[in-house]
């Protein structure tokens, strides 16, 4: 019999891929990683988790990771925010943790052992696709996971959708099945991302100009601002949006909405990763934020670059840009 380790975080997509799994015939570990000891994590999340492993009658393990995620996930996103680009720490979690590092510690893994989580996505062979619920479709977070570990990985929950979801937890009396999702970032909690970066990173007053120049207003300090923010400064005649930063003067430079200086033809990026050979030139689709509607652009994966055949609206460094072509994830970049 096949084992599975199940991440568990204590939600209901993470709890019915467990059910689904044991249903299925596969020996299920249920694993919950302690991020944090932070207040803003929920004790109740491993609580939940653990209650639901009771149920299922499956084995249930806690690892403590917190040094590793601090060092991985929350020290790199601050200081990407200080270098004035805006990161992506889910992308991070699942690359370097959960589908990393959470390798190295079952070590022991052998070649009928599998990793799964309650991720919206969907495997087909041993590539990552588009889910069933593309209105949850969480594969824009999975560009970065190692290709040689795809095979290692299941995503149950590919062909349901969220309501579906729900209903087999309840049908199942799993307490978390009417529970909500969680928002935000687990070392962040409840607060304005905004608020938990002032704790390590200085207010700084810095001038907004328009794109002619002119000085409009003041703002806090570039770190605390990404493209296309409309809120958090002060500019007279707003509303304006972020168009650009200047990280040496500390000074931002705003437009008004549907601007052209708020659109890129194309655009760089850099620590690529691709799961299928893409060709220079190939047509593909991008996403270049979460739950953003695809972009036909032309790669150039030679050159890292994409050129997009309509103008994109607010590329953002150090955000990912994603790779698709016909529901497929190719891979993905971070934005220069």
């Amino acid at each position: 019999m096949a084992r599975v380790f199940v991440l568990m975080s204590g939600g209901v997509d993470s709890s019915c891929s467990a059910l689904l799994l044991k249903r299925a015939g596969f020996d299920v570990v249920g694993i919950h990683l302690r991020m944090t000891s932070l207040n803003n994590c929920s004790y109740q999340d491993f609580q939940d988790a653990k209650q639901v492993a009771e149920i299922l009658d499956i084995p249930f393990y806690v690892i403590d990771i917190e040094e590793d995620y601090k060092r991985l996930v929350m020290e790199k996103t601050i200081e990407d925010y200080k270098k004035g680009i805006t990161p992506n720490p889910d992308v991070l979690c699942n690359s370097e943790i959960k589908f990393g590092l959470f390798l190295n510690k079952v070590a022991n893994l052998n070649d009928n052992d599998f990793i799964a989580s309650g991720h919206y996505a969907k495997k087909e062979g041993e590539l990552i696709k588009i889910p069933k619920d593309k209105e949850k479709d969480q594969t824009y977070f999975l560009w970065k996971i190692k290709k040689e570990i795809l095979k290692r990985i299941i995503f149950p929950l590919g062909d349901l959708k969220k309501e579906e979801v729900r209903k087999i937890a309840a049908e199942n009396n799993l307490p978390v099945a009417y529970k909500k999702d969680s928002q935000g970032l687990c070392f962040v909690g409840k607060i304005k991302f905004s608020e938990f970066l002032k704790t390590y990173l200085p207010t700084q007053k810095g001038y907004v100009y328009d794109k002619f120049g002119n000085l409009i207003g003041y703002h806090y300090g570039y770190y605390f601002y990404t493209l296309g923010q409309r809120h958090g400064f002060w500019a007279k005649n707003g509303p304006w949006y972020v168009a650009k930063k200047d990280v040496e003067n500390n000074v931002l430079v705003v437009a008004k909405e549907n601007d052209e200086i708020l659109y890129k033809d194309e655009i760089y990026y850099s620590d690529e990763n691709y799961f299928k050979e893409i060709k220079d030139g190939e047509k593909i689709m991008v996403r270049i934020r979460y739950r953003q509607k695809l972009i036909p652009a032309y790669i150039y994966p030679s050159e890292k670059k994409v050129v997009f055949i309509e103008k994109a609206k607010l590329p953002t460094p150090g955000q990912s840009i994603v790779f698709y072509k016909d529901d497929f994830l190719l891979g993905g970049g971070v934005i220069l």
